[in-house]
């Protein structure tokens, strides 16, 4: 990966350095992704819970509704995975 190729100790130029900013706004992107993915989960889970009457509908709405806080929390470290990549050339 790119990161595993710089030096710490070497100076950023300004292409490195809007390099960086690009990968901290792509990262928070996609943690917003992740949440916003979980909250839809979570939503059509309660949805097929609560409007349909039918055994299997109401499972699979259950099922959404506990994948969606594994969703946010997957996102979650994966977000800190590469925070931690690229903090050290602060």
């Amino acid at each position: 990966m790119y990161f595993d190729k710089l030096d710490p100790n070497e100076k950023m130029i300004v292409r490195d350095y809007l390099a960086l900013e690009r990968t901290k706004l792509a990262n928070t992107r996609t943690l917003l992704a992740w949440i916003r993915t979980a909250i839809g989960f979570a939503a059509t889970g309660f949805g097929l819970m609560e409007l349909l009457d039918h055994a299997l509908l109401f499972q699979i709405g259950f099922a959404l509704v506990c994948a969606a806080p594994l969703l946010a929390v997957a996102g979650f470290v994966q977000f800190l995975l590469v925070r931690r990549r690229w903090r050290w050339m602060k």
